[in-house]
């Protein structure tokens, strides 16, 4: 495993942690202080460590894992395709509850195309984190 943390003075600001399979290094675990968002500390931390590990060539290849991101665009240099696949015994309860996901799922992906084309993406995105964040933090009732 190798795990890096990007401090500022004294505080931590960002941390990646990714796990070790042969001569692979698998993208794990990141995060980072919101409070520093404008300066993109995981970006920063990112290519730190990128620059690191090309440095000691110990792994053949970096996996960012699956999902999407701007970060695995812009430093990643192929890309594998791959399929996660799932065997259900039929039965309606099954087709339902499929039928269920594919449905919300299709509703997921049009409401964020939506957002993307009047431009509204990003601000619904913080305003969700921003309503989640306030969420956690808000003292609970009283026991």
């Amino acid at each position: 495993m190798r795990s890096f943390i990007l401090f500022h003075r004294e505080h931590p600001v960002s941390f990646l942690h990714c796990v070790a399979r042969g001569n692979d290094l698998l993208y794990r675990y990141a995060g980072h202080d919101p409070k520093f968002n404008p300066w993109s500390p995981g970006i920063v931390l990112l290519y730190l460590a990128l620059e690191r590990l090309f440095a000691e060539g110990q792994h053949r290849t970096f996996d960012f894992a699956d999902g999407d991101g701007l970060h695995k665009e812009v430093f990643s240099t192929r890309s594998i395709p791959f399929a996660d696949l799932f065997h259900f015994r039929r039965s309606l309860r099954h087709l339902m509850l499929l039928g269920l996901y594919a449905g919300l799922d299709a509703s997921s992906r049009a409401a964020i195309g939506l957002l993307d084309a009047i431009g509204l993406r990003r601000r619904v995105k913080r305003f969700v984190r921003q309503t989640f964040r306030a969420a956690r933090l808000r003292p609970g009732p009283s026991s």
